[in-house]
């Protein structure tokens, strides 16, 4: 959802900005640069879905390396995983798993188990690579994967 009118007095006048918040977060104090859009008319800051999760995301990102849906799915997609392997490494449901991809946070100890997962099925397909390419297999990967996406955090 985008606003292209302001919700609370119908101006049209919409302009950008940065809001620099300090967020406390697991006993850490982080800094979560948060754009939004703010009318001119009324100065009623206004939030779209995509103002959201990038402040989702940073906070993710600024926690130490805590692992962020989207860097799952890319991961889980670059690499060719369905949620149900990650689920089978890392012992947490795919329900669980789907809702954080959705936008549920992890506990520490839950986002510990996704990242083990993810290093652990990054070994699994290093050790398959490397008995292919030892075997002779000419289609084996030896671009390392990745496909635009960083690997395990």
């Amino acid at each position: 959802m985008s606003f292209q009118t302001c919700p609370k007095c119908h101006g049209e006048e919409i302009g950008d900005r940065v809001v620099h918040h300090i967020r406390g977060v697991s006993g850490k104090s982080i800094r979560v640069d948060q754009p939004v859009r703010t009318c001119a008319h009324c100065g009623h800051d206004i939030a779209d879905d995509f103002d959201v999760q990038a402040n989702a995301e940073a906070v993710y990102r600024e926690l130490m390396g805590m692992v962020s849906p989207v860097h799952l799915v890319c991961y889980r997609l670059s690499q060719g995983v369905d949620i149900s392997d990650v689920a089978e490494v890392c012992r947490l449901s795919e329900e669980r798993l789907h809702a954080f991809e959705s936008g549920a946070i992890l506990t520490a100890a839950e986002d510990r188990e996704v990242r083990k997962a993810m290093w652990r099925l990054e070994a699994q397909r290093r050790r398959r690579r490397r008995k292919s390419e030892d075997d002779g297999d000419p289609d084996v990967e030896r671009d390392g994967g990745g496909h635009g996406c960083n690997g395990p955090v």
